[in-house]
């Protein structure tokens, strides 16, 4: 008669501090994956909107959209400066 290899299993040749070792590992990598995915999710995305350092006489670009602006300051001699700040006003007071 033939000999039928074991069904799957266990490897007897894994010795249990081997297999804690490889589940750190396997951990280990899965928390690098997850701070990676965050980080690519919420990452430093420049996004600051620079609207509230504006004075008049600065001149900006909208890095934003037009329903929601973002402004990024810039010197008046830069092409990409494609609005200049005449007056600001102070808010409403409440």
């Amino acid at each position: 008669m033939s000999q039928v290899p074991p069904l799957g299993g266990l490897n007897a040749s894994y010795t249990s501090a081997q297999i804690r070792r490889n589940r750190l590992i396997f951990l280990g990598l899965v928390l690098v994956l997850a701070v990676m995915v965050a980080f690519w999710a919420f990452g430093p995305y420049d996004t600051k909107d620079q609207s509230s350092t504006l004075k008049g006489g600065d001149c900006f670009q909208n890095i934003g959209t037009d329903k929601e602006a973002k402004t990024k300051k810039l010197d008046c001699t830069d092409p990409h400066a494609d609005y200049k700040v005449l007056k600001v006003t102070p808010p409403p007071h409440k």
